[in-house]
């Protein structure tokens, strides 16, 4: 069922593992390239307001999966004011049992949006 405050099947989403095998879809010519083992390491920032968790997490576990450890400095969760008590309390607790790459919280009091 709909869930209307998020707009998707939060219920099931929810129920779906957050650490997930998923079929690699890229093109041959794609799973064939060859990149230097020496390139520098990325920080991936994810920016949400009122998201859930199973969302955001999902999606840290993939990006962790899918990434050679060694390129992968940290995430950025920045919570752009969000007001719903999930985004609130639980990203945080979740983002503390991470131990495969450090997470960082931002939370921002307001909303500021990407542009301002």
């Amino acid at each position: 069922e709909l869930d209307e405050s998020y707009r998707f099947n939060k219920y099931l989403s929810d129920r779906l593992p957050l650490n997930r095998d998923v079929d690699d879809t890229r093109p041959p010519a794609c799973m064939r390239q060859k990149y230097p083992r020496n390139m520098g390491t990325v920080s991936v920032v994810l920016i949400y307001y009122n998201e859930a968790v199973s969302v955001v997490f999902r999606t840290i576990y993939s990006a962790i999966n899918r990434s050679p450890s060694h390129l992968l400095k940290e995430f950025v969760l920045y919570d752009d004011g969000s007001i719903w008590e999930e985004s609130l309390g639980e990203m945080k607790a979740a983002a503390e049992r991470v131990t495969e790459v450090p997470i960082i919280y931002v939370r921002n009091t307001t909303r500021g949006g990407l542009m301002r």
